[in-house]
């Protein structure tokens, strides 16, 4: 953090009730460096200490980090640029890469490449309904598009992505730099891994509160495309609505195509998919856009 480019960055450090050597740490940063503020968190646990950072921020531009990853020399001037030239109503973000490769399984690695196949693409919007498609650690933002879109204000989890619903609700544009821009630490003790609001659970119920707020689900058809626990969890929360749906015959993998696909002739009608994103189902997606369905317009993959 000491060695970033940028010429003016103030680092808050905020000590979320810590019980090792972890103020001590900060306090002497905090001694040597002007830079580098020490805060303690009236409130507690990770949300609480994001909103108070911001409420304390002196600058225009908010980005924010765990204390145990790392970041190149050039993130936040690579950053902040295009963020400067474009003004309010975007957020930037950059490539990452996880480390250390003992602790970085095989859906970890996935996550990695497809998090910067979205910077390749610049599509983040197009799969939100999938999974966090900014990064916690890796992006910058306006502070006063961060006060509009109420951040860290709710104890809601996963943070990262109901934060990231925001900006997409609130229509900020994703500005993608192209490069590295953040070392992600990963461990088993991670939060991610052993706090409840990260299970499967708590996805399904973020995306779908999201859903509600985003589409009139009382009037508009709702289809139901998938199968296994993801699918029936989905048709849990879709039921008590009494939102008309389908439940799609199961994928024999062989190529047969569902026999029950529906023909789109309702504009206002959304798919929810929940076939895996690593598996092929193209041609199934194939059928579904001869049918008048459009893939992230009408059809939100949530797998």
């Amino acid at each position: 953090m000491q060695q970033q480019e940028y010429p003016d960055i103030e680092f808050l450090l905020i000590n979320d009730h810590s019980t090792d050597a972890s103020e001590a740490i900060a306090r002497t940063f905090a001694s040597a460096d002007r830079r580098f503020v020490l805060l303690q968190n009236p409130g507690k646990g990770l949300v609480a200490a994001n909103a108070h950072g911001l409420s304390m921020a002196g600058g225009q531009l908010i980005t924010r980090m765990d204390a145990d990853d790392i970041m190149p020399p050039q993130k936040m001037q690579a950053l902040a640029q295009p963020l400067l030239q474009a003004g309010p109503g975007h957020i930037s973000t950059g490539y990452v890469r996880f480390f250390p490769d003992e602790h970085i399984g095989p859906g970890t690695k996935f996550y990695q490449e497809w998090l910067n196949a979205r910077c390749d693409a610049n599509d983040h919007w197009d799969w939100i309904w999938r999974e966090c498609v900014i990064p916690s650690p890796c992006w910058m933002a306006w502070k006063s598009d961060l006060l509009a879109v109420n951040a860290f204000n709710t104890p809601v989890y996963p943070d990262d992505y109901e934060l990231t619903f925001r900006f997409f609700h609130a229509g900020l544009k994703v500005l993608p730099v192209r490069e590295v821009l953040h070392h992600w630490r990963q461990h088993a003790a991670r939060m991610s891994r052993k706090h409840g609001g990260f299970s499967a659970e708590a996805f399904a119920e973020l995306k779908w509160q999201w859903f509600k707020r985003r589409f009139d689900v009382q009037e508009s058809p709702v289809f139901l495309l998938g199968q296994a626990h993801k699918a029936r969890y989905i048709a849990n929360m879709l039921n008590p609505t009494n939102i008309p749906g389908i439940r799609a015959k199961d994928w024999d993998r062989s190529g047969r195509l569902y026999a029950d696909l529906p023909v789109k002739v309702d504009p206002n009608s959304i798919m929810v998919s929940t076939l895996s994103s690593i598996d092929d189902y193209s041609l199934v997606y194939a059928q579904l856009d001869r049918l008048g369905w459009t893939m992230h317009k009408d059809i939100l993959r949530w797998c």
